[in-house]
C-alpha cells in the first residue's frame, strides 16, 4: 500500500490527518482544500505542513524531528 499523499501535493515525510467526520467541519475544510468543487474526501488528507504550530499537542515539527514523538497529533478543536 503506498502513503497517503497530501492533496496539495507536498512531498516529504510528513504526518496527514483525514478530514473530519462531522458534517459541518469536512465542508470547512472541503472550502479550504477544493474552494467551489465537490469531491470526495474518502481518502482525502492534508498534511501537518497546512496547520500551524499552534494545533498539535506536540510542539511543532521540532518535536517529531528530534525523535520526541512518533507523529504530531492536533489539538482538540484544531479542525475546527
Amino acid at each position: 500500500m503506498s502513503p497517503k499523499k497530501c492533496v496539495f501535493g507536498c512531498e516529504g515525510k510528513l504526518t496527514v490527518f483525514s478530514f473530519p467526520k462531522n458534517p459541518a467541519l469536512q465542508e470547512q475544510w472541503m472550502q479550504f482544500v477544493f474552494p467551489g468543487q465537490q469531491r470526495s474526501v474518502a481518502s482525502a488528507v492534508v498534511c501537518s505542513g497546512h496547520f500551524s504550530d499552534e494545533c498539535f499537542i506536540e510542539q511543532g515539527p521540532v518535536t517529531l524531528d528530534a525523535g520526541f514523538a512518533n507523529r504530531l497529533l492536533l489539538k482538540r478543536g484544531a479542525d475546527e
